[in-house]
């Protein structure tokens, strides 16, 4: 047989089974690359704990954990994502279906993560067989868009809530585009559960994106509906859309109302990245500022030439209101990274293009040129794109210069041998890609000639944007998150102290067993983040001295060629900043101090110094603890004044911004015990001989804490600007501090009700659909 007969005869083959059973094929595919490429991943150590809490939990709203005590001296979870994406009671049932896997499974997160990818892979091949792609194209994209490097980088560097989310969002615009067009009971029901579900996941981003995306499918739609569809149905449809997203807010708003009541009393990062026009390079050589992008501040935009090569024939070949918005949708993304939103941009824009180069693959597949009207067009972009990336490539070579001092402003003070490194790693790799681009342009130029079959044409792309793209994500060499750089034995004293503690640490490891200082990442109470401000406390410990607790002890000096830390006596520190430390530490019951450089103070002493250096404040005071006297400040600046006086002690005086009920005497003679302790309640036992005003070393939240004395409801002071007090008479009381937000016990009960509705309208759907399918079937 000749070679080309054989080669019709191979294509004529794979094109009838991907036409007839084209998901179990490309589900299987997904399945072996997931598997290949994961392995170090799924093999690596283990970490078994749970991503969600166990859904038993949710049947005792009272032990849902939302207020997270182990961060910013205690916040409520609203503020962490993480936080909020554990109480996902969606993901908590499924999750926990794998629990008897354990013993199986390496790493029940990972496979868990590869079951959301796959979802990701089906949910992508019924969307775009939803928009009549053919099947070739559609397994394209669902294979694809599973290896685009940006989503590979969140994978590796653990952003899974952000991954989580995006698998949900071609599955959600397939239902909600079945709602739009059919305005069905059934449809909405969907759409609006999947939306709530990726509302739990607790991913901002990818819900502004999920979102925009939806208001693009409906202008599809508004565009493209057929001559004589009334503006009362496009209207209809609309409303249909907008009250499912409404819905999935309302399904999930045991998570949502409380988010929206804490923002209130949250600080509120905004911080623009802002990126250069020579960023967007990385769309075309992702090793242009240096290896894969692995900073918070850059990111990888390259989703492979070949999809960039496809997106181009979508354009030209399908020139329809559905190409036109994509396209328009890919520069307003563009437009985004460059106005600062380069994290965004980076996770809608890929989705957008390979959804275009799927269908620039069909109408490839679709034309072969039987358009001869768009020849010469299609001749001049195959010439253009060449050119393009040939000139790049050129530049490259020639202009070695130019790239390292592009290199030295991404990575200021890199080596000459590391420049070089840089170099030779970007220009290989361009020839590399460009090479890809001339087998691109081989491929489709015989495609569109009809030189080789339609499924042979399909699988040759599919074959070269994914070894693409794995070329670039095998180079991906991710840090993994820190770990404890501590010892066992290090650490072992602070585990076997059963107190009540905190931690002051500046180190960049994670402790999440203890009840620490450190700064949460995201939203913190806006009181703690003042703290912050006024203390540096937030502050990283790294060379340079930049936290100022750590600085006042030492400064850096130049000896022999090498910059070393000489000590300074306590005497010679500026003895305000020296009380307020000290003052503000033994308030917030900080027992433990953790760090990389000595710390010269007699008042801590030293429990460690190889390696890590622990420190115990030996003058720390307790949870709760008792104050001579009562002052009343106006406000921020008054307040943090008086203490950083030089006579300031927390038990001496306590200024609050009301006038107290009774004033008070000394302490001496009163008691107070801590009974229980944990994120939600707090039971204290009080013997009080005479008025008194206790300090309790936690954060005041004015939104769902509340204190009961012998079971009677009573006002909670904010103490000292961002802590809680209580006034006490003589006698002995029984006091216990209960957080239960009133928002989130609204939203938990809104929850359950629009939960139960949308599942029982679900399935009422289906059963009168099935009822009406039967009757139809019947003879007579």
């Amino acid at each position: 047989m000749a070679p080309e007969k054989l080669s019709q005869s191979f294509s004529e083959k794979y094109s009838q089974l991907i036409r007839r059973n084209a998901i179990w094929p490309t589900l299987l595919t997904a399945i072996i690359l997931l598997l290949m490429f994961y392995q170090p991943l799924i093999l690596g150590e283990s970490d078994n704990s749970p991503l969600f809490i166990p859904l038993a939990q949710f049947s005792h709203p009272d032990l849902l954990p939302i207020w997270d005590i182990h961060q910013s001296g205690g916040m409520p979870v609203w503020g962490d994502p993480y936080g909020v994406a554990r109480l996902n009671v969606i993901d908590s049932a499924l999750y926990s279906l794998l629990s008897p896997l354990s013993g199986i499974v390496p790493n029940i997160r990972v496979f868990y993560l590869l079951l959301n990818l796959l979802v990701l892979c089906g949910g992508m091949f019924a969307f775009a067989r939803r928009n009549k792609l053919s099947p070739p194209a559609a397994a394209f994209a669902s294979l694809v868009i599973l290896f685009i490097p940006q989503y590979v980088l969140g994978v590796l560097g653990g952003v899974w809530l952000d991954i989580l989310a995006l698998t949900l969002l071609p599955v959600i615009l397939l239902f909600m585009q079945n709602l739009i067009e059919r305005r069905s009971l059934f449809w909405f029901s969907l759409a609006a559960l999947f939306f709530a579900w990726q509302l739990l996941r607790a991913a901002v981003a990818v819900t502004i994106i999920t979102t925009v995306f939806i208001f693009l499918l409906y202008l599809v739609f508004a565009l493209s509906r057929k001559e004589g569809a009334s503006a009362k149905s496009l209207a209809n449809s609309g409303l249909l859309m907008l009250l499912a997203i409404v819905t999935g807010f309302l399904a999930a708003s045991y998570v949502y109302a409380p988010f929206f009541e804490y923002v209130r009393f949250a600080h509120i990062k905004t911080s623009l990245q802002l990126i250069s026009l020579q960023d967007f390079i990385l769309f075309f050589l992702p090793s242009y500022n240096g290896g894969m992008v692995q900073s918070s501040a850059r990111f990888a935009f390259y989703v492979g030439v070949g999809v960039l090569l496809l997106a181009g024939y979508g354009v030209l070949l399908r020139r329809r209101a559905k190409t036109v918005i994509i396209a328009g949708g890919v520069i307003l993304c563009l437009l985004a990274a460059w106005l600062g939103r380069p994290y965004e941009a980076g996770l809608a824009a890929p989705f957008l293009l390979v959804f275009l180069a799927a269908i620039g693959l069909d109408a490839i597949v679709a034309h072969q040129y039987q358009l001869p009207a768009l020849r010469r067009s299609l001749d001049v972009y195959m010439i253009l794109s060449f050119s393009f990336f040939a000139v790049m490539l050129t530049v490259l070579l020639l202009n070695k210069a130019a790239f390292m001092h592009h290199i030295l402003r991404q990575i200021p003070l890199l080596t000459i041998p590391l420049q070089q490194r840089f170099y030779k790693t970007a220009l290989s790799e361009g020839v590399v890609i460009f090479s890809f681009v001339v087998a691109t342009l081989v491929i489709v130029w015989a495609g569109l000639r009809g030189k080789i079959g339609a499924g042979f044409f399909s699988l040759i792309m599919l074959l070269l944007v994914t070894i693409d793209l794995l070329l670039i994500n095998y180079k991906i060499d991710f840090p993994a998150p820190p770990k404890e750089a501590a010892t066992v034995e290090q650490l072992t004293m602070l585990k076997e102290d059963a107190t009540l503690y905190r931690v002051f640490s500046t180190l960049n490891i994670p402790l999440p067993e203890y009840q620490t200082l450190s700064e949460s990442d995201q939203m913190p109470l806006e009181r703690m983040h003042e703290f912050y401000m006024e203390s540096g406390f937030n502050e990283p410990d790294v060379r340079g001295m930049r936290n100022p607790f750590f600085s006042k002890y030492a400064r850096l000096v130049s000896r022999f060629g090498e910059i070393v830390e000489e000590p300074i006596p306590v005497q010679y520190i500026d003895p305000e900043r020296l009380n307020f430390d000290r003052a503000m530490l033994d308030m917030l019951n900080v027992k433990y101090i953790l760090c990389n450089s000595p710390i010269y103070d007699p008042r801590y002493r030293s429990l460690s110094d190889s390696g890590l250096f622990i420190y115990e404040n030996t003058s720390v005071l307790p949870r709760a603890f008792w104050v001579d006297s009562v002052a009343v400040l106006p406000g921020r600046r008054a307040i943090f004044d008086a203490m950083k006086s030089i006579d300031f002690s927390p038990t001496k005086v306590m200024y609050i911004e009301t006038q107290p009920p009774f004033n008070v005497v000394g302490h001496d003679s009163n008691n107070i015990t801590l009974d229980f302790y944990n994120g939600r309640r707090i039971e204290l036992t009080a013997d009080v001989q005479q008025p008194a005003a206790l300090l309790l070393s936690e954060i005041y939240y004015p939104a769902g804490w509340r204190v009961l004395i012998d079971g009677i409801p009573a006002q909670l002071y904010r103490a000292n600007y961002f802590l809680r007090a209580i006034f006490l008479q003589p006698g002995t009381h029984n006091i216990s501090f209960q957080f239960a937000p009133l928002s989130f016990v609204i939203g938990w009960w809104t929850s359950l009700a629009f939960f139960g509705m949308l599942l029982l309208a679900a399935l009422t759907s289906t059963v009168m659909s099935l009822r009406t399918s039967i009757r139809s079937k019947r003879p007579g």
